[in-house]
């Protein structure tokens, strides 16, 4: 590693650890943010949803044995892998998922961007992701049963070709239009 990368490390190890301190020297104690207040934006869209998951990447490693050197193994970075994103919704007069779904059937194929904004209890932006090239896959409808009384539930499931979080300061233009339903939603 050259001399200009180290110094970038350093300086990057810096800012974590004064963001850190500055948190515990101003006695504040960490606060988690709860799952259960967040808002979707599918293309020019905002839906909700009751429940999201897969909401991953991982980077898959190649593991290199050297010869003659038997303490640990060398792994290589190969490839990103994401998730299926899962979107979960009660039942109700519009769902534009189920709609897109219908047009990836007849051969017609939306590339999508999406937001997924978690936000904190002031129903301020607290973390968000952004997709792309994502279009549904995969629909299952609600399972009906007489003798039940809880809501209908449909899933759809939305392959992409990649998720990033992006930082609450740089907020992407999907999240502007976003914004404009938290107050009505929420």
């Amino acid at each position: 590693m050259d001399f200009n990368n180290m110094t970038n490390l350093k300086n990057m190890a810096n800012k974590v650890k004064n963001h850190y301190m500055d948190s515990y020297t101003l006695k504040k104690k960490p606060t988690a943010t709860g799952k259960f207040r967040f808002v979707v934006q599918i293309g020019p869209v905002a839906v909700g949803f009751s429940k999201i998951s897969g909401l991953q990447s991982e980077v898959k490693v190649h593991t290199y044995q050297e010869g003659g050197v038997n303490g640990a193994p060398h792994y290589f970075p190969e490839n990103v892998e994401t998730g299926t994103l899962v979107f979960y919704k009660g039942i109700g007069n519009f769902n534009p998922l189920s709609t897109l779904f219908t047009l990836v059937k007849s051969g017609k194929i939306p590339k999508i961007l999406g937001t997924i904004t978690l936000l904190d209890e002031n129903k301020k932006p607290k973390r968000m992701w952004e997709f792309h090239n994502a279009y549904p896959v995969k629909w299952i409808g609600p399972e009906l049963d007489g003798l039940s009384n809880e809501v209908a539930v449909e899933e759809i499931h939305m392959v992409h070709a990649g998720i990033n979080e992006i930082p609450i300061g740089i907020m992407s233009s999907g999240y502007e239009q976003a914004k404009k339903i938290i107050g009505k939603t929420f």
